[in-house]
């Protein structure tokens, strides 16, 4: 199993979501990019067309170059859109946990610095709990599933007397050609915030190149290719690992993405089954909730070959021969984009392996808490 393209194939200068989107439909056009377990289905051109309407109308209803943009929707393939369009107009996505509410929220929004949230209506009353602390947000481009809503620009009242509301339409310019005013590598993609384990979460500022190169090694451990139908095992969209190692990976090696909001063990195998899934991304949770259920003679019987682990569980090795897969794994964080990687056919000394340092593109040296570097070996 290995990747068709090299990411040595793609100068610096085309590494933004842009002209990587451009390249794949040059290479796979009407071919299914982005499938949801309901039904729908958006193909490479699809996508570069929404996203070409979202980049101009974003430019038309005065989002800047650079400006950032917070979003706050659920698992839906216009989110796709949106990160692309905003990526296209040179504007920062700031994606916004959708649990997140009160204090950590209220951090987000003001932090960011953004004028303009597009959220989806059902998370308005988390915006109306802190309306009279937020500093800089003026609009609310509001967002519905719900066609019936689609018409409604109210807002809640202590929101109301701050922000101003439009239609997710109005993003949507009728020109589906290129927007040429494009992004370059070293322009931010997005700030993205983490999810602040040891105090408030930090905003870490993100080039389009580095996003790539996170994409990029997300692709080298799961080995890949086009004809990869990647499961995205519920995780949501506003995370790194949805939106880039699933998304943005399968996007330049041209597979195809199954989008399920939300994870539940009764989905997870007649997703598999039904959608033809191939790779897998999993949680070392979901893993073992997988690993927990009642095994039967079934097991092997699907068309999942290549699971990503993170972390891996401890009974990996049963796991893999029970379900017929290969297990792969690596370490990367929003600021450290893959440097990590333990690819498949490699054995795992044990379970708490996360791969080898990726000497040719990263330098990697250890050093103890004087900043001396330690010898090979020191824990």
């Amino acid at each position: 199993m290995a990747n068709v393209f090299s990411s040595a194939d793609i100068p610096l200068e085309e590494r933004t979501v842009g002209r990587l989107l451009a390249r794949a439909v040059a290479l796979f056009g009407n071919k299914p990019f982005l499938q949801t377990v309901e039904g729908e289905v958006v193909t490479y051109a699809d996508l570069d067309r929404r996203s070409n309407r979202l980049a101009h109308g974003l430019a038309g209803f005065g989002i800047g170059h650079q400006d950032p943009v917070l979003i706050m929707l659920p698992d839906v393939t216009d989110y796709i859109a949106v990160w692309c369009g905003l990526g296209k107009r040179g504007a920062i996505e700031v994606p916004v946990n959708v649990a997140y509410r009160k204090s950590i929220l209220r951090r987000i929004c003001n932090d960011s610095g953004a004028k303009t949230i597009i959220v989806d209506r059902q998370y308005l009353d988390r915006l109306e709990e802190i309306a009279g602390d937020l500093e800089s947000l003026e609009c609310c481009v509001l967002f519905s599933q719900d066609e019936t809503q689609r018409g409604d620009l109210s807002l809640p009242p202590k929101l109301a007397e701050r922000c101003r509301a439009a239609a997710f339409e109005e993003l949507l310019a009728d020109d589906e050609g290129p927007f040429e005013a494009e992004a370059a590598f070293h322009d931010l993609v997005g700030i993205m915030y983490t999810s602040g384990t040891t105090g408030p979460s930090k905003g870490v500022a993100v080039t389009h190149a580095h996003s790539f190169a996170y994409a990029e090694g997300a692709a080298e451990i799961f080995a890949l290719c086009p004809e990869d139908v990647f499961y995205n095992s519920g995780l949501p969209l506003f995370h790194v690992g949805a939106q880039w190692a699933v998304c943005y990976a399968s996007m330049i090696y041209g597979g195809t993405v199954i989008l399920r909001q939300g994870y539940s063990n009764d989905h997870f195998w007649p997703d598999i089954a039904e959608h033809g899934g191939t790779v897998v991304f999993l949680l070392g949770a979901i893993a073992n909730f997988l690993w927990q259920q009642p095994e039967t003679p079934k097991d092997a019987a699907t068309p999942l070959k290549k699971v990503g682990m993170f972390p891996l569980v401890l009974e990996h090795e049963a796991f893999a021969k029970r379900f017929g897969v290969e297990i792969s794994s690596g370490y990367a964080s929003t600021e450290d984009p893959c440097p990590m990687i333990h690819h498949f056919g490699e054995p795992f000394p044990n379970n708490k392996c996360v791969g080898y340092a990726r000497t040719d593109k990263f330098e990697v040296r250890i050093f103890d808490e004087l900043d001396r570097e330690c010898p090979r070996g020191t824990m």
